[in-house]
């Protein structure tokens, strides 16, 4: 006569399987602060990502596009854009509000690739970055870096304000969410000191 009992072992063996399948994964802590794309780092200025996209993706000066109103005026560049095959490394550029070593410094990169190739770019950020601080639905993101994610692994990285590297369906997209936030503060600032003579 067979008992009517689950034997202890089968019983564990299903909790242990419940519980993989429902735990949810911490996120993890990681300091994007030094991470670069293509050897452009954040807070680079013109001259440096030049260089950089030119040692590290092995292209010359002229492979490297610049927007076409900062080359008419001979202003410094608002973006760089370079294309490799079927990936384009756009890096962006912003006023430096910083300090005087230069005008404009980089404040977003990205790097963009057909939809189909998307997997593959994971891997090789995964490779590069290690392993993210967890997947992002508030961002729509596949994966996500940074220094405080958060509790919420549904809100993975998304109050951080810092150098966020994100995995889009667009591509990989690199900036620093606390730009936005100084820059204003900048402006604020310097329209206060713009007092008109009465």
């Amino acid at each position: 006569m067979q008992s009517n009992y689950l034997k202890p072992t089968f019983i564990a063996t299903l909790l242990l399987c419940s519980i993989s399948i429902f735990a949810k994964e911490v996120p993890r802590s990681v300091d994007a602060s030094n991470f670069d794309i293509a050897g452009v780092k954040l807070g680079m200025n013109a001259t440096d990502s030049f260089k950089a996209l030119q040692e590290n993706l092995k292209v010359t000066k002229d492979k490297i596009n610049i927007d076409s109103i900062s080359r008419a005026t001979g202003k410094p560049p608002k973006s760089l854009q370079v294309y490799i095959g079927k990936t384009t490394y756009s890096i962006f550029f912003g006023e430096n509000i910083y300090d005087d070593k230069s005008p404009t410094i980089v404040t977003a990169i990205q790097v963009s690739m057909p939809q189909q190739n998307r997997e593959s770019l994971k891997e090789a950020a995964i490779e590069k970055y290690g392993r993210s601080s967890g997947g992002s639905n508030a961002l729509m993101a596949d994966a996500v870096w940074c220094k405080d994610p958060g509790k919420d692994d549904y809100f993975t990285c998304s109050r951080f304000k810092g150098p966020v590297l994100k995995l889009t369906g667009a591509g990989l997209w690199f900036s620093d969410t606390s730009y936005d936030t100084d820059y204003i503060k900048y402006q604020e600032i310097k329209n206060r000191k713009n007092k008109p003579k009465l």
